[in-house]
């Protein structure tokens, strides 16, 4: 997902849990998939995206 970087990784999970909102997190996630041409409709991707926003329900 972040080419094999684990800190790219980390970073975007600490980015992630510092958003305020849902939409706050989707924002940054399109940049994360933009940045790292994510494959949207690749399982991994999709358990990732899905977890992001179970955590703001």
């Amino acid at each position: 997902m972040f080419a094999g970087d684990n800190k790219a990784y980390e970073t975007a999970i600490d980015e992630l849990n510092n958003c305020a909102d849902q939409d706050a997190a989707r924002k940054k996630l399109n940049v994360f998939a933009s940045v790292y041409r994510w494959n949207l409709e690749e399982k991994t991707i999709v358990k990732f995206v899905e977890l992001v926003e179970r955590r703001f329900i």
